[in-house]
């Protein structure tokens, strides 16, 4: 998620900032590598930045990064030069995100969580992008209790691939569909809290194909309409396409037998 920033990024950037001298800290051997205790400033104040240890210009151990404000906004552990642990905060001091980075990118499972400790989405990463099962919560109204919505959408390789589908509060369907490549393909349809199909229609190729159908709630038809490759077609051309695909599957199922 874009509000997610890279811990990395801050030790990428760090010739910007403001350095002081910290007495012990802050020192380079004699090939120019950081060694020892490390604290940065925010560019032009007294605030730091972040401070941590370093061993050979790798940071090893917990580091911890601050706002301009003054508190927390992350705390990371180093495990070594491949792995960390970071856990990333709000203002008001929860957890916003959690999460491993591999090779400076995310990796497994990550949480994210909104200011009241909801949480907002559960994520899975391969080398930096979706892969698998992502999770998206919707927290309702804090007057409501906790029911929530939630959307289901899989990935491959960071892009939608698979299963979707949405849910109301009620933990009922609200929408469902499969992606192939980041785009819909095949089936999908609304539906309303009732259960009944609200839009019912097909992609293929990416876009709007076939009949698309809309209901009314008690489950009258609405209207119909035909999409030829994302484009609607009505009257005498519809009916043309239309007698033009059943002479082909005749044609076709005779040649079949």
């Amino acid at each position: 998620m874009k509000w997610i920033v890279l811990v990395f990024q801050l030790l990428l950037i760090t010739s910007l900032g403001f350095t002081q001298n910290q007495g012990d800290a802050n020192k380079l051997d004699a090939k120019g590598r950081k060694q020892g205790k490390w604290i940065k400033f925010h560019e032009g104040t007294k605030k730091k930045r972040y401070e941590g240890t370093f061993k050979n210009d790798i940071p090893i151990g917990k580091f911890t990064y601050y706002y301009l404000t003054g508190e927390v906004s992350a705390v990371t552990d180093f495990i070594n030069d491949m792995i960390a642990y970071t856990r990333m905060y709000h203002l008001n001091g929860k957890v916003m995100a959690a999460g491993k980075y591999l090779n400076q990118e995310k990796d497994s499972t990550w949480l994210s969580f909104n200011d009241r400790k909801e949480i907002i989405s559960k994520e899975n990463y391969v080398a930096g992008k979706l892969n698998g099962e992502s999770i998206v919560y919707f927290p309702s109204d804090p007057s409501k209790g906790k029911v929530k919505r939630y959307e289901i959408t899989n990935y491959e390789a960071g892009l939608k691939h698979g299963k979707w589908i949405q849910f109301y509060d009620s933990g009922k369907t609200k929408a469902e569909g499969v992606y192939k490549d980041g785009n819909f393909d095949g089936r999908v349809k609304w539906l309303y809290a009732s259960g009944k199909i609200e839009i019912d229609g097909y992609y293929k190729h990416a876009v709007k194909n076939g009949f698309w159908k809309y209901y009314e709630n008690d489950g009258e038809l609405r209207r119909k309409v035909y999409y030829r490759n994302g484009s609607v077609i009505e009257g005498d051309t519809l009916d043309k396409y239309l007698e033009k695909l059943r002479k082909a599957k005749a044609a076709q199922k005779t040649k079949l037998e």
